[in-house]
């Protein structure tokens, strides 16, 4: 190019003016458009600003109208609507709308469509919101107190020949292939169901019951590992920081309970001689055992209603004679139940059981026992069975468990 340029220098025949024009003249068919993009690019600009700002404005309406659910003043029939209010020097109205409370076994929750629309200048940004608030409703187990026994795992209904136990109440098995044993045994109209027959059994794990019965026995710690009944006749409330060994060395007598009594260790109960046996009455209360529950002698009674739960594994070899109208929980809340009282026994011809026998994996029933279930309403249990909900005017004001959106769309209106 220099070449050239020298050249048409040295020749002088304006082959320079020519190039020079051409140049205008291209510069000039760019600059135009080139300017006219630039021009552009600032409106653009300004625009996404604009809209940016029209959109952090909505989003801090969303914000805003999170903030206020728990309000309950701000309610009717399930809707309102506030604003404006001015963010971004934006004005932002929000509406808000909530579905009726539904109830799911462990929450109660609502779902809220939330509706925040920024505006100003004739331009606009609304955000669209669904969320779900979640509140922890009174626990509710009271599905796997409908059966005279129940199971997530094994269910072994033992039989010596044609000796055969009695199951007069409906049986729950999760799957019908890991039952064993006749189901003649299952009396008059109840039936042996698994998962695929009714709905499946909620079952407490221990997080769900421990934390309650811990706070009604937090202060009534008791120091030694054993009660002799010759000397304590009433228990409960109790909590028991290890191992606790039940027994009498006096004349046959009964041990009361009073309140809950709580083991964070295993729970046996003893017999220290033929003569030596014992009643337990349970009035209503319930024993939690974080461990096993070994009830292996022979003369020792359980009765009246309550319930007997262990994180672990519960073995009962004496009769639970407690009569029609009560009602006892027997409930392995991680392992099994073994029901295995020796019968008829020369001081009880007839063991009758009232109430549901539960073990998460597995229970096993000796033969010769009569099970019968009965309705635990009106019993008093202590014992999670949704009653406190019909307590709960207004389910806002139990604990939040959690809040999540479950969508969010953002919607352009105006310039």
């Amino acid at each position: 190019m220099k070449g050239i340029i020298k050249r048409a220098i040295r020749d002088e025949s304006g082959k320079v003016l020519i190039m020079v024009l051409i140049l205008l003249v291209v510069g000039g068919l760019v600059l135009t458009p080139l300017l006219g993009l630039m021009q552009t690019g600032l409106i653009a600009g300004q625009v996404y600003e604009r809209k940016a700002a029209e959109l952090y404005a909505a989003d801090a309406g969303v914000e805003e109208a999170i903030w206020r659910i728990p309000d309950k003043l701000i309610w009717e029939d399930n809707e309102s609507e506030f604003g404006p209010i001015t963010v971004n020097e934006k004005n932002v109205r929000v509406e808000l709308e909530r579905d009726p409370l539904r109830r799911c076994p462990r929450y109660w929750h609502y779902r809220y469509y939330i509706r925040s629309k920024a505006s100003a200048n004739g331009s606009s940004t609304t955000v669209n919101a669904v969320l779900y608030v979640l509140y922890n409703a009174p626990l509710d187990f009271s599905g796997l107190l409908d059966y005279a026994i129940a199971s997530d795992g094994a269910i072994h209904l033992a039989s010596d020949g044609e000796a055969a136990s009695e199951i007069h109440g409906d049986v729950y098995i999760r799957y019908r292939e890991l039952f064993q044993g006749n189901e003649d045994c299952i009396k008059g109209e109840h039936k042996l169901y698994d998962h695929t027959q009714v709905e499946e059994v909620d079952w407490p794990t221990f997080g769900d019951l421990s934390p309650d019965y811990l706070k009604e026995v937090e202060n009534y710690t008791y120091d030694s590992g054993s009660i002799d009944i010759k000397h304590e006749t009433w228990v409960g409330p109790l909590y028991r920081d290890g191992d606790l060994s039940i027994y009498n060395t006096g004349d046959s007598d009964t041990l009361e309970l009073g309140g809950t009594v709580y083991i964070k260790g295993d729970l046996e109960f003893e017999q220290r001689g033929r003569n030596s046996g014992y009643t337990v009455d349970l009035r209503g209360q319930t024993i939690f055992v974080d461990g096993t529950i070994d009830i292996s002698p022979q003369f020792i009674t359980i009765t009246g209603s309550g319930c007997i739960i262990a994180r672990g594994d519960i073995t009962l070899l004496p009769v639970i004679s407690n009569t029609e109208g009560e009602y006892v929980l027997l409930l392995s809340l991680e392992g099994s139940v073994q029901y295995l009282p020796q019968a008829p026994t020369p001081w009880n011809e007839e063991p009758e059981f009232y109430g549901t026998v539960a073990g998460r994996h597995h229970v096993k029933l000796n033969p010769l026992q009569r099970i019968h279930w009965t309705d635990w309403r009106g019993k008093g249990l202590n014992f999670p069975t949704g009653e406190a909900a019909s307590k709960v005017e207004d389910p806002e004001e139990l604990p939040m468990s959690d809040l999540s959106i479950v969508s969010w769309q953002i919607e352009q209106g105006g310039q």
